[in-house]
C-alpha cells in the first residue's frame, strides 16, 4: 500500500493545490495469494469498484482491521465482531456506497471535495474568482497609471477582495 498526497511545501503550497492536498492518491496491491485463499470475497473487483467511492483514512484502517479477522468470516455475514461495513467506515475490501456523504464519513465541510471535482466556471471557483479580481484591478490601475491621468487618479482596490476567500 502506498499513498502520496502531492507536494505540500513551497511554491507548491498554495490554496489552488487543494484538490491534490485533498484527494492523494492510494496504491494498493492486494496479493494473489489472498484472492486464491478467499475467492468468495471477490476482492479484486470490489477494489476496483471502489476506486470510484468517497473513502478515507478511516476506511484503511478499517480494511487492515478486515484483514485481521478475515479467516474467521463468512461472505454475507459479520462474524468475530467485525462489520467489514459501517456508516462512517467500510473495508476497501467490499463495494462502498456510492451514497456516502462527506457529513457521513465526519469530513468537515471546509474539507469536502464532493462539490468540486465537476466541471464549474471560473468565477464559481473561489481561488480562481480572488485571482480574477486581483488580476482585473491590476491591469486597471496599469492602464490608469500609464495614462495621462496617471498622476491624479487614484489606485484602485477591489472591495470584494476582503469578502472573497479561497480553501
Amino acid at each position: 500500500m502506498v499513498s502520496d498526497h502531492g507536494r505540500r511545501f513551497g511554491d507548491f503550497d498554495h490554496q489552488g493545490k487543494f484538490l491534490e492536498r485533498s484527494l492523494p492518491g492510494l496504491f494498493i496491491r492486494l496479493p494473489e495469494v489472498l484472492q486464491e485463499t478467499f475467492p468468495k470475497f471477490n476482492f479484486r473487483n470490489n477494489m476496483r469498484f471502489n476506486t470510484r467511492m468517497l473513502t478515507t483514512g478511516f476506511d484503511i484502517y478499517h480494511t487492515l482491521k478486515h484483514l485481521l479477522v478475515i479467516q474467521n468470516m463468512n461472505v454475507s455475514e459479520s462474524d468475530a465482531g467485525f462489520k467489514p461495513a459501517l456508516k462512517d467506515m467500510s473495508s476497501l475490501l467490499v463495494p462502498i456506497s456510492g451514497n456516502r456523504s462527506c457529513s457521513d464519513v465526519n469530513i468537515l465541510e471546509g474539507n469536502c471535495v464532493c462539490n468540486t471535482t465537476g466541471d464549474i466556471q471560473a468565477w464559481e471557483n473561489p481561488y480562481l474568482r480572488q485571482k480574477l479580481i486581483k488580476f482585473s484591478f491590476e491591469e486597471l490601475n496599469g492602464i490608469i497609471a500609464s495614462s495621462k491621468y496617471g498622476n491624479v487618479c487614484r489606485t484602485y482596490n477591489s472591495p470584494l477582495m476582503s469578502y472573497v476567500t479561497s480553501r
